[in-house]
């Protein structure tokens, strides 16, 4: 990576722990327990972002596997997205579909 997408990518993965940090303390338990889990993941995915960057990948640290991970993060993000508008009392808890 160069410095200005390793610049980027810390200044959204910053943004996004300061904004989890938040939810945890404003959102419900069915919201949260929603975000946990989108944080588990993205959290995961950018640990063997920076490994591979950083030359001490794991074994299993691919740019394949990165992708894998990002592509099963969409579901959750899905999951996440309903669990907010049915707390929200704006979602009749039918699977909406979501573009990507």
């Amino acid at each position: 990576m160069t410095d200005e997408v390793r610049e980027r990518a810390a200044t959204a993965m910053n943004t996004h722990r300061v904004q989890y940090d938040e939810a945890q303390m404003l959102v419900s338990d069915s919201v949260l327990a929603e975000a946990r889990t989108v944080n588990d993941e993205i959290s995961i995915l950018y640990g063997l972002l920076r490994r591979i960057d950083g030359g001490v990948p794991q074994p299993d640290d691919t740019i394949e596997q990165a992708k894998r991970q990002l592509k099963d993060l969409w579901p959750h993000l899905k999951s996440m997205r309903e669990a907010m508008r049915m707390d929200l009392g704006v979602s009749s808890g039918k699977n909406e579909s979501v573009k990507h």
